[in-house]
């Protein structure tokens, strides 16, 4: 029979898919059980994946009323026992957390009980779960530099799918266009501010092919407003094959999620982040200040988009700043993120 793993994720897909790469990289080794919130993302994408799912009544308490706040003890001692019986059902040999509301109270009860314990930080900026589970963590793992730095602490990337990996491994750098080809994301949700503004930046510009993925709701607006600035453009609510997309694109425009940032850097794109303003302790602006202070992208603040700002920057990236701020994308990333986490789990079951 195969020692038994939990690990926890949920809430947001930021934590959920890095979870789930290391998830399917171990279930040949260990039984994987998942531990998530009752409400969260993880209620469908993980039984979707093949793996059992636990979960535990919790939320955050970040924005919300005093009631909800005076609850909080309560809520946690609960939770805590909810976790407590998870162990005692599966006798884990370690859990991991990569962040989501039930990854406080099911590492607590690990540590409780004298399981190993090995958190994973994926933004630039720790998460308040984070910073207080570091002290109580056998490992402390990290996407960005000097996140979390301990004796404890090693530096290993966020993962990021193998066939994203393999787009900017086989990219001819040498072979972007002098026309590049523009690619346009808000995330599953979309980004009204993309979507508001980069049509209109685009008027008069010198792109090859356009492809702008607006998320949930109406592709028509956006459609009309390429029409009426004379731009040939393609507009989706999804992409469904988001390799092809980045093996196609030599300029993308996007938010800075954590995820998004690793697999522009693997991809080797050229990037404009915007970052999402209203993340917790702003950690999109972090996460995109890293490549863009290493001349691997433009950090374009929200605040600061407009039609006229937008098209200034893009009038400032010619031809070969766009190669060069690839390649320097590329030599940032961290493909073997996935190994290198799965090889701490290891070492620290041994």
């Amino acid at each position: 029979m195969k020692p038994v793993i939990l690990i926890s994720a949920g809430g947001t897909g930021g934590h959920i898919f890095p979870a789930l790469a290391v998830a399917k990289a171990l279930q040949d080794q260990y039984t994987i059980i998942w531990v998530g919130a009752i409400s969260g993302l993880e209620n469908q994408i993980v039984p979707q994946n093949g793996f059992t799912l636990e979960t535990v009544t919790i939320g955050g308490i970040r924005n919300k009323g005093f009631i909800r706040k005076l609850s909080l003890p309560y809520t946690l001692i609960k939770a805590s026992l909810c976790c407590l019986s998870i162990i005692i059902k599966y006798k884990p040999r370690a859990v991991i957390g990569f962040g989501g509301y039930a990854t406080f109270p099911i590492c607590l009860m690990a540590k409780f009980t004298a399981r190993k314990v090995l958190i994973h930080e994926q933004n630039s900026v720790a998460g308040l779960t984070n910073k207080m589970l570091a002290k109580i963590s056998d490992r402390v793992l990290t996407a960005f530099p000097e996140v979390l730095v301990s004796s404890k602490s090693e530096l290993v990337g966020n993962p990021v799918r193998n066939e994203i990996i393999e787009v900017g491994n086989q990219r001819n750098y040498d072979a972007i266009k002098e026309k590049p080809n523009l690619l346009i994301i808000g995330g599953s949700l979309g980004a009204k501010a993309l979507n508001d503004n980069v049509p209109l930046a685009l008027a008069g510009s010198n792109f090859g092919n356009i492809l702008h993925q607006v998320g949930r709701g109406d592709i028509k607006p956006v459609e009309e407003l390429y029409k009426a600035n004379g731009i040939s453009a393609k507009v989706v609510n999804f992409i469904d094959n988001i390799a092809e997309a980045y093996a196609d694109a030599d300029l993308i425009i996007c938010r800075a999620g954590a995820s998004t940032v690793a697999e522009v850097a693997c991809a080797g794109i050229a990037a404009i982040f915007v970052p999402y303003p209203y993340a917790v302790d702003d950690h999109q602006t972090t996460n995109a200040k890293y490549l863009a202070q290493n001349q691997a992208a433009i950090l374009l603040p929200q605040e600061k988009l407009t039609p006229e700002t937008l098209r200034s920057t893009l009038s400032e990236l010619p031809h070969e700043k766009i190669i060069e701020m690839s390649r320097a994308a590329h030599g940032l990333a961290i493909s073997n993120a996935t190994t290198r986490i799965c090889d701490n789990i290891v070492r620290l079951l041994n």
